[in-house]
């Protein structure tokens, strides 16, 4: 974990205070996803916090604070979760990136042509907002994005879905992918993007390719 202010065992000292907090009758399953679950949190990661009902969701007036990071928490029924299911990056990633803390996850893979279909979808949208003039914190979300096509394209190409940065980059040949993992690291160290024009032109090479 990259955001040097949460410790593991600070961090598994919160997931138990979380937990306390959520737990009622009708809850399923409390699931973190994304960069916390990787292990990966940078300086300004938010924690991805999914709570799974069997019929109706219950939602806690408040959560326990987590210092300096943000919680994006997304309350779900199972039989809306089904009704949610896509090929999308918000449906897709979660069920390789997820760290249970309590309960069972009902996260389901979709078909590969699903997959396929939410992949093109999100190479336009980094493409549309290339076309105008992102800030630094719109190229780091891109970055992240584009961390996740890499990502996806390697478990539609051999089934293999690479967690972690380090594994990514050490089976990664693609020059291009190579650079951008670089940049998206630095940027989990808490440097800042400097020469954004560089940015662009990788993020540009990378999406005129899966045109």
């Amino acid at each position: 974990m990259l955001n040097v202010q949460i410790t593991p065992i600070r961090f598994a000292t919160y997931a138990k205070r979380l937990v306390d907090r959520l737990k009622t009758p009708a809850l399923r399953g409390v699931i973190i996803t994304g960069s916390f679950a990787r292990g990966e949190a940078g300086p300004n990661a938010d924690l991805d916090l999914w709570c799974f009902y069997h019929q109706e969701v219950v939602k806690p007036p408040y959560l326990p604070e987590l210092p300096g990071v943000s919680i994006d928490l997304r309350c779900r029924t199972l039989e809306e979760y089904k009704h949610t299911l896509n090929g999308e990056r918000e449906v897709v990633a979660p069920f390789f990136e997820q760290l249970v803390l309590y309960g069972d996850t009902p996260f389901i893979l979709p078909e590969k042509e699903s997959i396929r279909s939410g992949k093109q979808k999100l190479v336009k949208s980094i493409e549309s907002r290339l076309s105008g003039s992102p800030s630094k914190k719109v190229y780091y979300e891109m970055l992240n994005e584009v961390m996740y096509l890499i990502r996806i394209e390697r478990y539609l190409a051999i089934s293999e879905y690479p967690l972690t940065i380090s594994d990514m980059y050490a089976t990664e040949k693609g020059e291009t992918n190579r650079r951008l993992i670089e940049c998206y690291s630095s940027c989990l160290l808490g440097e800042d993007l400097e020469d954004v024009r560089h940015v662009n032109g990788l993020l540009n090479h990378f999406i005129a390719k899966r045109k």
